[in-house]
């Protein structure tokens, strides 16, 4: 008589090396972050707006929340981040994972390090009555353990995230109809954010 196969174990993002390591530690390496960094959904998913189950608390989904983004200071430590508010850090390059807690349940679309303490992460998403684009920005400043969210309330849901040689901070995101541009820039490592006044003249 045949017998059923016993189901494999179920594994824990927070603590199993499989999944905590995003799938595979390979994947981790720094010469291949740039393919996960683009998001593991195709690229038009990045841009929709995240919905949720019915009546469903998006603090229980994060264990299985996709991942839009990684990057690494150095071989050892890197942060990733995603769907519902997910935040991951990692100081043993990729072997495990920890969850950190952003305080925010929206899609967390890019993270950029700033230097080899400081991060940056943007996302956002719609207001659930008034379907407005909101951006939600997150700073840390002790490689990614605590995070803290900026004042954006101007900004529209953001994408991605770049930094220039010189220190400035790009963002694209949704049109913003007050500034008239989808790209906004830093001088201040986050803190504050104006119009791409290039993009916005059309040069």
């Amino acid at each position: 008589m045949n017998q059923r196969p016993e189901p494999p174990e179920a594994t824990d993002v927070r603590t199993a090396p499989g999944r905590g390591a995003l799938l595979a530690r390979g994947l981790i390496q720094p010469c291949l972050a740039l393919l996960i960094a683009i998001g593991w959904s195709a690229i038009g998913l990045a841009n929709a707006p995240e919905s949720f189950p019915p009546y469903s608390h998006s603090k229980l989904l994060r264990g299985d929340a996709s991942l839009q983004a990684v990057a690494f200071a150095d071989n050892q430590h890197g942060v990733a981040c995603g769907d519902r508010g997910t935040i991951l850090s990692t100081d043993d390059g990729g072997e495990s994972w920890t969850i950190r807690a952003s305080g925010v349940d929206c899609r967390l679309n890019d993270v950029v390090w700033i230097d080899q303490q400081r991060l940056i992460i943007v996302g956002g998403g719609y207001d659930r009555i008034t379907r407005i684009s909101r951006a939600v920005v997150l700073t840390s400043d002790d490689g990614g353990i605590r995070w803290r969210q900026v004042q954006a309330d101007d900004l529209p849901r953001l994408v991605r995230l770049q930094r220039r040689r010189d220190g400035t901070l790009m963002a694209v995101g949704d049109w913003s109809h007050p500034m008239l541009t989808d790209r906004f820039q830093s001088h201040d490592d986050g803190r504050t954010w104006i119009a791409d006044l290039n993009r916005q003249q059309g040069t």
